[in-house]
């Protein structure tokens, strides 16, 4: 467009609309600024700290590791999520009781030797006293309550497990649907359809230098471009934060 806009080439209506199209960029370059304030004064909140402070330019996202499936997830998080672990902690506990309880079916037997007396010369030789103790159960149905309680405790304990691998299978499979599908979607962008706009750009660059193609389709071409790569930076971001929450459910770093 240079060489033609020096040589006369350009229509007024083109240098009007290259001035439109760089003043809506700014436009944009505004609103996105304040987005970025609204997002560090967030964050700072969240830290608590004052909404201006200074926060240290964000880096460039880290690359997604590749699609997984639910099992190879599943299975990581099933042996290290904190959730199960606190609720396997809950079934050892339970089975721990159910053994004291089932304890009490059996005697219980006491032995005790206490020195009565020390040996004195004016009292005599020490004496010491023997004793043994047994504990009878005798209230069955007392026991046997006592063992039916213990037994429902441990139940309710292993199914609070068995619901708890349930709800973190599901949150698993709902995140890692979203984090797969950004990794496509980005793959696609990235692989595919940036190369295909980038492609249509130096086309239409090489088309409007020869004039076969009118300066609309310059700045469509341009357009594309930049929505292509918007669109990758919002599935690169959406696969960050749902390995972040892949990663929370787990316990672990994928």
């Amino acid at each position: 467009m240079v060489h033609r806009y020096s040589v006369g080439l350009v229509p007024q209506q083109d240098a009007v609309r290259v001035q439109s199209e760089s003043t809506s960029l700014k436009v944009d370059l505004v609103d996105s600024e304040r987005r970025r304030r609204e997002a560090a004064a967030r964050l700072n909140a969240l830290l608590p700290r004052a909404a201006d402070a200074p926060l240290a330019e964000p880096l460039r996202l880290m690359a997604p590791p590749n699609s997984r499936n639910l099992a190879q997830v599943y299975a990581q998080a099933r042996e290290i999520s904190p959730e199960l672990s606190r609720e396997r902690l809950g079934v050892g506990a339970a089975e721990k009781s159910r053994d004291l309880v089932h304890l009490n079916r059996y005697p219980d037997f006491g032995l005790a030797l206490t020195n009565n007396r020390p040996r004195s010369d004016m009292i005599g030789p020490e004496t010491w006293d023997l004793m043994v103790e047994v504990n009878i159960p005798l209230q069955q149905s007392s026991r046997r309550a006592q063992e039916r309680e213990a037994g429902y405790r441990l139940e309710a304990a292993r199914e609070r497990v068995a619901a708890a691998e349930a709800r973190l299978n599901g949150r698993l499979g709902e995140a890692l649907a979203g984090f797969n599908a950004s990794v496509d979607k980005a793959r696609l962008l990235r692989d595919t359809l940036l190369p295909q706009a980038r492609a249509t750009l130096a086309s239409a660059q090489a088309g409007y230098e020869s004039g076969r193609v009118n300066f609309n389709t310059l700045i469509e071409a341009e357009r594309q471009i930049l929505r292509t790569r918007l669109a990758l930076l919002d599935a690169e971001v959406e696969a960050s934060v749902r390995q972040a929450e892949l990663e929370q459910l787990a316990g672990a770093p994928l």
